[in-house]
């Protein structure tokens, strides 16, 4: 790295904002099968030199296309970044868009060790719909491979805990008919899960993860992306409440994103940790390691490592008894 890749780095939050605010004033939908500056600013509603600069901009960051003064989308923007696109993916860009003002407090965080006083996502109907959503456009490419990767017998009990819009529900539910398969996580959480839910048959379970019933026991369950908004604590309790859940010989599959021994490694796994410490303060990312830990000392058998692409990791434990 070079000077000039540290203020490249310095200004990255320029093209960041451009596509945020793209995205928050639709002007990927209002471009259509191409148009010009002023009849995007009239279907956007917004002013229409500030909308040209910023149509410009996108051209130049490859996001839009140009020609004869009308822009059109490149084959990205169209299947990714507009609502009806068959890859879209803005849920998940304005979800992260949403972290905006969150990064911003990063230096009073890292300095006082604690967070401003702000509304959690959770508290926030609308973004807590985004968030939800958005863990279904991260989730969908991955789900049917995450349900191959550990086989169940005919009749097998399976429980997505926390697991959102229920997108790997889903996958098991279809990829093993003869499944029993149950989603459970917050009611505003399991009412979205249920408008998505197509025809998946799946059973719902409501309430909080570290006090309420889980049901089961259960032959499978699965956490994904949970143990990275908590503390070592309270992953070791909710890991120990799954481990009393399943069957003797019941399986336990934990995806995360996980760091290399040396805290440095991967990259995303370190910028996520950070991503956290904004966005709650005592979630981080989190070693195979530790994973293991938890789970022996919930009287599981940690099991194998597992990596699928470059976004799935899974950590396995094996309840005794069988």
């Amino acid at each position: 790295m070079n000077i000039e890749d540290v203020e490249r780095l310095a200004s990255g939050y320029r093209t960041a904002r451009i596509l945020h605010t793209a995205l928050a004033l639709h002007l990927f939908d209002a471009v259509q099968e191409g148009a010009t500056s002023t009849e995007i600013a009239l279907e956007a509603g917004t002013d229409e030199r500030a909308t040209r600069l910023l149509l410009n901009a996108l051209v130049s960051l490859d996001l839009l296309e140009k020609k004869d003064g009308r822009y059109h989308h490149t084959r990205l923007s169209r299947e990714y970044l507009t609502i009806g696109g068959e890859r879209s993916r803005v849920a998940g860009l304005r979800h992260t868009a949403q972290s905006w003002d969150r990064w911003t407090d990063l230096p009073s965080i890292v300095q006082t060790g604690d967070l401003p006083e702000r509304e959690s996502t959770f508290e926030n109907p609308d973004r807590f719909r985004t968030f939800i959503l958005a863990m279904q456009e991260y989730q969908q490419p991955h789900a049917a491979a995450v349900a191959e990767e550990l086989p169940v017998e005919a009749g097998a009990r399976i429980l997505d805990c926390g697991g959102g819009p229920g997108t790997y529900a889903r996958a098991f539910a279809r990829t093993y008919p003869g499944a029993t398969v149950t989603l459970f996580d917050l009611p505003e959480a399991i009412d979205i899960a249920r408008v998505l839910e197509g025809n998946a048959s799946l059973r719902y379970l409501q309430g909080d993860f570290f006090r309420d019933d889980l049901g089961g026991p259960y032959d499978l369950i699965l956490l994904s992306n949970i143990i990275h908004s908590w503390s070592p604590e309270e992953n070791r309790k909710l890991i120990g409440r799954l481990a009393q859940a399943l069957d003797p010989g019941g399986r336990l599959m934990v995806r995360d994103r996980f760091l290399q021994e040396n805290e440095v490694e991967p990259r995303g796994a370190v910028l996520f940790s950070l991503h956290m410490l904004v966005s709650n303060f005592r979630g981080q990312c989190y070693k195979v390691s530790e994973v293991r830990s938890w789970m022996a000392a919930a009287g599981l058998e940690p099991g194998r490592y597992r990596k699928i692409g470059d976004h799935t990791e899974l950590v396995m434990g094996t309840s005794a008894g069988r």
